[in-house]
């Protein structure tokens, strides 16, 4: 898309994403899969930027690439199943909201490089036909590579933390 705003002059902003996978099925009741994705945000402008000059450098497209190892399976006569994934993503321009301390209005910026490790688990029990138990548990290690503050252009990758991300989940 091209976007052409007064004042601001055009930004265009293209890619190409898509997900390619592949799966083994080593039983009725056990697969693998690979999978390899990339997404894409579009970059723009903020429209309630704190300042025209902010409004007018915009931000830019985030690109996110995921790679990720899972298995499905079902035992004890399909009454037992147990999913699980581990995944690794890796963000370039990741668009980030900060806080503009001169106007305490919220903007958007590409400030960081950032990695997302984890892994997922899933269980499911039927011990009877009309009764069925089920839980997971999350796990996830975000990390900012870099974290460059848009006002005073350091890079705070080593004090800023992911927001609700957290490190164990539980269901």
């Amino acid at each position: 898309s091209i976007i052409v705003l007064p004042n601001a002059g055009p930004k265009k902003f293209t890619d190409v994403t898509g997900t390619a996978s592949l799966s083994y099925s080593w039983t009725d009741d056990v697969m693998t899969y690979l999978k390899f994705s990339k997404g894409y945000a579009s970059g723009g402008f903020n429209l309630r930027s704190p300042s025209a000059a902010t409004f007018q450098t915009g931000y830019d497209a985030e690109t996110v690439y995921t790679y990720e190892f899972g298995w499905k399976t079902t035992w004890l006569d399909r009454k037992l199943l147990i999913n699980g994934a581990l995944f690794y993503n890796d963000y370039k321009d990741l668009q980030v909201t900060v806080l503009d301390p001169a106007t305490t209005r919220n903007n958007l910026v590409n400030a960081a490089k950032a990695k997302i490790k984890g892994a997922e688990l899933e269980v499911q029990i039927r011990p009877t036909a009309n009764l069925e138990l089920g839980g997971g548990w999350g796990y996830l290690d975000t990390k900012y590579n870099e974290y460059i503050d848009p006002v005073t252009k350091q890079d705070l990758s080593k004090i800023n933390k992911f927001a609700q991300a957290p490190k164990h989940t539980v269901n």
